[in-house]
């Protein structure tokens, strides 16, 4: 699911705060040219918004980056403990991140990723808010079993070649044991309806 920013920048107006965006993972996968959560409902460059990000999920590198208003920017680099103690991304790494949001920015990627989510969605696979998709396992407040049966889900899968990680508390309430399915723009429509056959088969 995806959070309600312009609703959560209301409040930050109305309340004179701040909002932070985690969008590890919708940039590169959710809006104009992959530009995240906040871009795809039009509040990006909010001068409320502080917005992080990671390299090592649809840039395939390593790192992360903090975008906000320059004099935030400023303070951080003044005063974060983990940015003074620590050491610049080398080289190469910057060079591979510039070079993936190439990639991201051709559109060719992010297009076959959306259509990709619309196939699976389709084709009865759920709701695609996301390339992360949740299959629900197990039985609404038996959080034993539904774990049970979660993990019993995703080993059934692997042993037909699927990785499909099985998520549960505390990452997600209690009884809401799911599988993570996460679909890239490189799954065929074969995978896909491979995959689908053989999570309904289990």
């Amino acid at each position: 699911d995806c959070a309600d920013v312009a609703g959560l920048l209301e409040l930050a107006q109305r309340f004179d705060a701040l909002l932070l965006l985690d969008d590890a993972h919708g940039i590169g996968t959710m809006g104009e040219d992959g530009r995240g959560l906040a871009a795809a409902v039009g509040m990006s460059g909010d001068p409320r918004l502080i917005m992080t990000g990671t390299l090592g999920k649809a840039f395939g590198g390593y790192g992360a980056f903090v975008l906000a208003q320059k004099p935030l920017i400023a303070g951080l680099i003044q005063r974060m403990r983990t940015l003074i103690y620590s050491t610049a991304l080398p080289p190469m790494l910057a060079a591979a991140a510039l070079a993936a949001l190439h990639a991201m920015q051709r559109g060719d990627r992010l297009a076959q990723l959306r259509s990709n989510m619309r196939y699976f969605t389709k084709q009865g696979g759920g709701a695609a808010a996301s390339p992360i998709i949740p299959w629900y396992v197990g039985e609404d407040g038996g959080d034993a079993q539904a774990n049970i049966q979660a993990l019993a889900a995703s080993d059934a899968l692997e042993a037909q070649g699927l990785r499909v990680v099985a998520i549960r508390p505390p990452t997600v309430p209690k009884g809401g044991a799911r599988l993570r399915i996460t679909l890239s723009a490189r799954h065929t429509t074969e995978q896909l309806d491979r995959l689908l056959a053989a999570l309904r088969s289990c």
